[in-house]
């Protein structure tokens, strides 16, 4: 969710009126952390990096196309099911960076522990924050959720919404680029959003390990 909490403090600071315009870039190097002889992490991941703008925008100024930050909001929770010991940096302090004790030092998760917790959690985060500006899930245009498991994503929309969610109002892009760690919902946003109408709202939500949820609640301009 890293990608999330780094717009969530750029927004806080564009408010506070610290600065007028900022480029949050969030790089997801994850292939580095695996371990190709553990089935539950190395054929799952990707790589990726992405970048927003955010900017406060002067009275009566109009951007059509573009998104107003209503609120943003982040949630943590103690948890090991999903940590690496080691990151890959550690490689360059051994005398041979291609030997190194891969058994519990990278990235481990446990999960069917991950897939329970995260999504009653993502369920509970989505619906309270959105009761928080008034809102159900029924009145949002677009779901950009975290791009790891659909399983996850369809069960946490099916628990909010009490049925199945379609594609389009919850893309995903993960069956082409894998889990791209923080960076995955913000591609789903970045590939899914030109045909919405002024006045639309979206909901961008990201998990991640810690545990931790990161979300933007948006409406297009």
């Amino acid at each position: 969710s890293s990608a999330a909490a780094a717009l969530h403090i750029a927004v806080n600071l564009v408010r506070a009126g610290a600065h007028k315009r900022i480029l949050v870039s969030t790089p997801e190097i994850i292939t580095g952390h695996l371990n190709f002889r553990d089935r539950q992490t190395h054929f799952i991941f990707g790589d990726a990096s992405v970048a927003m703008i955010v900017e406060g925008l002067d009275q009566g100024e109009k951007r059509p196309g573009r998104f107003e930050v209503l609120d943003t909001r982040t949630w943590t929770q103690m948890s090991n099911n999903i940590r690496t010991n080691l990151g890959y940096h550690t490689r360059t302090a051994q005398d041979d960076p291609y030997q190194i004790n891969l058994e519990g030092n990278l990235i481990k998760q446990v999960g069917n522990k991950v897939f329970k917790e995260v999504t009653v959690a993502g369920h509970k985060f989505i619906v309270e924050f959105l009761a928080e500006h008034g809102l159900a899930p029924q009145g949002i245009r677009r779901f950009w959720l975290h791009q790891a498991n659909a399983r996850m994503n369809a069960m946490i929309l099916k628990l909010a919404f009490g049925h199945d969610v379609d594609h389009d109002r919850a893309p995903m892009v993960l069956e082409r680029l894998g889990n791209t760690a923080g960076a995955g919902a913000i591609v789903a946003l970045s590939e899914n959003h030109a045909d919405m109408k002024a006045g639309d709202f979206g909901l961008l939500c990201a998990f991640g390990a810690g545990y931790s949820i990161g979300g933007a609640l948006l409406r297009m301009l």
